[in-house]
């Protein structure tokens, strides 16, 4: 036997549907509902936020670091003083003594010159030479022979009488005999202005007053030592300078 269904309406199933957009709204109210306690409790353990604080956590002041170089300028007084620490000398080595030697005093024009470059007059046995005086050389040196004890030498100049004072060192030639002795004597005029006596290896600097004399007169005379060693340029005046 078939069965028969029959498409009869159901009222009560149409009457308990639910109506459109019902679940939604009862979502958004269960939601607000959720929220409102969890404010709620959050507001009941830590209190309300602080407006500053959220503002702080959302603003980020941005910073910016700076490097600065500084240079320092440093002035030295002209006053300091500085301490320079000399430099040690070498350690000096044994060596053979050699004579040494004087350079003639540069001395301007018209104010002074020296004795040997000027013309002599008269004169016996006289000689310009560099010259040593125990061990020293002299450049500009007048030199008169020594020979035996008395004999004499001379050299004789004319002045303008102007020249103030002789400057001069003398003594005796390296090359006499160790026990040779001479006279010296300067005049002006015929007037003896200086005499003095020399001994071998010694030297002695003069400065004989000459103002106003024109004739100028150097004499030398052997006095002591052996006859036999004589030289032509034994007695010596070093580096004589007329001073004006």
């Amino acid at each position: 036997m078939k069965a028969v269904t029959a498409n009869l309406p159901v009222p009560y199933e149409q009457y308990n549907a639910p109506k459109r957009g019902g679940t939604n709204k009862i979502a958004v109210i269960v939601a607000i509902l959720v929220t409102a306690v969890v404010v709620g409790l959050a507001m009941f353990f830590w209190g309300p936020v602080a407006p500053t604080e959220l503002t702080s956590a959302s603003t980020t002041t941005p910073t910016a670091t700076v490097t600065e170089s500084v240079t320092a300028t440093v002035t030295v007084s002209p006053s300091a003083n500085i301490v320079i620490a000399p430099t040690p000398e070498p350690t000096p080595t044994a060596t053979t003594a050699l004579p040494t030697e004087t350079a003639p005093t540069d001395m301007p024009i018209g104010q002074s010159e020296y004795l040997a470059d000027l013309d002599i007059d008269r004169g016996d046995d006289y000689g310009v030479d560099p010259l040593a005086i125990n061990g020293q050389i002299f450049v500009k040196s007048v030199g008169l022979g020594v020979w035996n004890i008395g004999d004499a030498s001379f050299a004789e100049y004319t002045l303008d009488g102007k020249a103030k004072r002789l400057e001069a060192t003398i003594g005796l030639n390296d090359a006499l005999s160790p026990d040779a002795v001479v006279e010296f004597t300067i005049s002006g005029n015929g007037r003896q202005l200086l005499r003095k006596r020399m001994k071998y290896a010694s030297q002695e600097k003069i400065s004989v007053p000459i103002e106003g004399n024109v004739k100028l007169r150097i004499t030398t005379v052997r006095v002591g030592g052996e006859n036999a060693n004589g030289n032509s340029r034994g007695a010596v005046l070093g580096d004589a300078l007329l001073i004006r």
